[in-house]
């Protein structure tokens, strides 16, 4: 039975990690890092990293924000876009195990077209792969998420009060 321990230190995501089509679940390790085990018989084994994209970038990303936020109570559980969600990254390789394979991984800094990944020890392969992908429209998404959630919360609490005013007041 073939060991892959792969080590990885995390900056800015939380990295969903697939070695031939199986998702791993992580151990806490020291200094921040994760730590994720697979045993296999093959000689060969597909890794896969990569995060998902924002929920901003998809087709339907404006009825689907107008939706959370009627259900979400007027934006209190919604959540806040923040800059770096304009990034992702989607890793892919393949490897020739040995009985024991350690691979311990960095990820870099967000930078439009730089590397995801610092190989410090083990056999992954640096290929295309290994660039951060860059959302050109997400920054105009973001703002106009920002306006209409300022413009949608303004209406809730006047209609907050509205009604308060006309049913518990009687005022109106």
């Amino acid at each position: 039975m073939k060991t892959i321990n792969l080590k990885i230190q995390p900056r800015f995501y939380n990295p969903i990690i697939e070695i031939d089509n199986k998702v791993l679940k992580y151990k806490k390790g020291d200094c921040g890092t994760r730590i994720y085990t697979f045993n296999t018989e093959s000689n060969i084994a597909k890794i896969h990293i990569y995060t998902l994209k924002n929920e901003l970038s998809g087709k339907n990303w404006f009825w689907r924000n107008l939706l959370f936020f009627f259900i979400s109570f007027g934006n209190v559980f919604n959540p806040i876009y923040k800059k770096k969600d304009a990034y992702s990254f989607d890793y892919q390789c393949q490897i020739t195990l040995e009985e024991q394979n350690n691979i311990f991984v960095i990820l870099q800094m967000q930078k439009e077209n730089g590397k995801v990944l610092d190989f410090k020890e083990g056999s992954l392969i640096d290929n295309k792969s290994n660039i951060y992908l860059f959302d050109k429209s997400y920054k105009r998404k973001r703002i106009i998420n920002i306006i209409i959630k300022v413009i949608n919360t303004i209406l809730f609490l006047f209609l907050v009060a509205y009604l308060l005013m006309k049913f518990v007041f009687k005022i109106i």
